[in-house]
């Protein structure tokens, strides 16, 4: 398995990579490679765009797996990532608040493309990540 993107910030993963074509371009070496890979990123959750059809010659074996703290708790988190940063600027709420519905529509757009979704449990999604993982290859 291979995790892509970096997590040295409270933003990494795939929201570290510049561009959707490195993205593919990252998974394409390592599934040469033999390996499974995992990518996750808030802004995946927002788009289908090149990475959703590169997923498509996987079919099932790419999983869309949505992790949805509630709206409040996101906010929380937020802020207290802004803090530790030393940021004292009044959170703009509306932003995030307008990312949730983004994210609802992306899940109905994956599905139309007949893509593979799950919905994991915010509180405890390890059970079912390693189920997909177990079930999924490795």
């Amino acid at each position: 398995w291979v995790v892509l993107g970096k997590y040295t910030n409270a933003c990494g993963g795939c929201d570290g990579i510049h561009t959707q074509q490195e993205i593919v371009e990252r998974i394409e070496k390592y599934t040469a490679q033999g390996y499974n890979v995992f990518l996750e990123g808030l802004i995946l959750s927002t788009i289908y765009g090149t990475v959703g059809t590169y997923s498509e010659k996987f079919g099932d074996r790419w999983v869309f797996a949505y992790l949805q703290p509630p709206l409040e708790e996101c906010l929380r988190r937020i802020r207290a990532r802004r803090k530790a940063a030393g940021n004292v600027k009044p959170l703009n709420e509306l932003n995030t608040r307008n990312r949730v519905v983004t994210i609802e529509r992306n899940k109905e757009i994956v599905r139309e493309h007949g893509r593979r979704v799950v919905e994991l449990d915010w509180r405890d999604p390890l059970p079912a990540l390693l189920k997909i993982i177990r079930k999924e290859g490795g």
